[in-house]
């Protein structure tokens, strides 16, 4: 049994485990999902699907519809499903969320969503309803360019302490509303999820400031079995007291092997550089460092003297700093 590719919706191989469908910038009618929707509940050997319908004006009754045939799917185990730039909005986000809580295998899940009009309300629930898949050990939101505040993300990290399997997890939140308060009070739940070993967070542009930046940097550093970290600051106001509290706390984690920081645009000048070189270089478990400092107020000598301090480290074996330059300066 192999895989189950569409010819006009429908599954040519009902005993498949595998579907891949792509129907990105193709106008699909309500009449057409609906007709995929029977298509996959009869498929009850279903264990890996991938959908993509991104750009093509997918409505929350499209999606509603959607939802139906993937939770008839009840031996699914692997979940990739792209709606960028649609037209979906909480409403439709809590229909699906209902199915997708009904399937009791799911493992793997990868939900695009970005560019939508997803507020505090429809990410809540859609997490929520992941949180009841108790099997679930990989997740990957894209939920960029939205509408979800601080309420929202602090929702979100609340139920996904539940998800005690949880050990790959990807949140991409850039162009939302989170604000500083918003990560300050969603920190204290990120420690919670104790079984993690690789985590991107991606927050570009949320008016993040110094204190969120320090209470991330807390939950972090007690996360007991982190070893891959991705974190996404550009564009937010956190400054060298936010980046030199941050990095402090970073590098208390003796778990961590590799590490990717982006300090782009965060007003970073000397002082908070000098530190992210004297805190990293002390990491005896650190294997690879990457860090973009781009739009920053960083000049050539400050550079060269962070890349000296890394290098002295016995541990560190691969260093990548991206610098552009920035008003007369090297950033």
């Amino acid at each position: 049994m192999g895989v189950g590719y569409s010819d006009q919706f429908a599954i040519q191989n009902k005993s498949c485990k595998e579907v891949e469908l792509y129907y990105d910038d193709y106008q699909v009618s309500k009449s057409q999902i609906n007709k995929l929707s029977k298509e996959l509940g009869v498929c009850v050997h279903l264990e890996s699907l991938n959908l993509s319908f991104a750009s093509n004006g997918f409505s929350d009754s499209k999606l509603k519809a959607l939802g139906q045939g993937i939770s008839k799917c009840k031996n699914l185990s692997v979940l990739s499903l792209n709606l960028a730039f649609n037209l979906i909005s909480d409403e439709g986000i809590c229909i699906f969320s209902e199915g997708i809580s009904q399937l009791d295998y799911l493992k793997v899940v990868d939900l695009v969503f970005y560019t939508n009009s997803i507020s505090d309300f429809g990410a809540s629930r859609l997490v929520e309803s992941l949180a009841r898949c108790s099997q679930l050990n990989a997740l990957s939101l894209k939920l960029q360019y939205n509408k979800i505040g601080s309420q929202g993300v602090i929702d979100l990290f609340k139920a996904l302490v539940k998800c005690q399997k949880l050990y790959s997890l990807n949140i991409n939140l850039n162009f939302n509303q989170i604000q500083d308060e918003g990560l300050q009070n969603s920190s204290q739940y990120i420690a919670q999820i104790k079984n993690i070993t690789q985590f991107q967070f991606q927050l570009q542009s949320n008016k993040i400031k110094n204190l969120g930046s320090l209470k991330l940097g807390e939950a972090i550093s007690i996360l007991p079995k982190i070893q891959i970290l991705d974190l996404d600051l550009q564009n937010n106001y956190i400054g060298d007291s936010g980046v030199i509290a941050l990095s402090d706390q970073l590098s208390k984690n003796k778990k961590i092997k590799h590490i990717r920081l982006n300090f782009g645009q965060t007003h970073i000048y000397s002082k908070g550089i000098a530190k992210i070189g004297e805190y990293f270089s002390k990491c005896q478990n650190m294997k690879s460092i990457n860090l973009f400092m781009v739009f920053n107020y960083i000049e050539f000598p400050e550079a060269y003297n962070l890349i000296q301090s890394l290098s002295q480290s016995l541990y560190i074996n691969s260093i990548t700093l991206h610098l552009q330059q920035y008003q007369n300066q090297l950033y």
